[in-house]
């Protein structure tokens, strides 16, 4: 189904998405960021969310998938949001995944290896004081 015909029989719920994923990470989520993440211009990226122009399965699977939600309720065809795991992120959890996903593919590995050092850091001294 194209995203065109869905939106004849609801909006779409892209835009929907994005605010509450930046609430998510504090309001810090606008559609530039979302154009820049999906390397695609403003005007695009507002398309998008209008619904002006057909996705493929692949783009709606993107932006489902970063928004934490399910393709469904991008098409309107579901009405609930289905977070997968941003409501229940501590603020802290929430600042981790936001810088993460505003890094270059170079900090993201360097992110993820400086903590797991750390993780192994202290799961070694807490063995050490037990």
């Amino acid at each position: 189904m194209r995203l065109a015909e869905v939106n004849e029989m609801k909006n779409n719920n892209i835009g929907d998405a994005r605010r509450a994923y930046a609430e998510s990470i504090g309001n810090k989520f606008t559609q530039e960021d979302a154009a820049k993440y999906f390397d695609v211009s403003i005007g695009t990226y507002r398309n998008w969310e209008q619904g002006r122009v057909d996705l493929s399965s692949a783009q709606i699977s993107q932006i489902a998938d970063l928004y934490g939600t399910t393709t469904d309720y991008l098409l309107g065809t579901s009405p609930k949001h289905n977070a997968h795991y941003t409501e229940v992120l501590t603020k802290d959890e929430k600042r981790l995944v936001q810088l993460y996903r505003e890094s270059s593919d170079f900090g993201r590995k360097r992110l993820v290896q400086m903590a797991e050092a750390i993780s192994c850091a202290f799961s070694a001294e807490e063995q050490e004081e037990a």
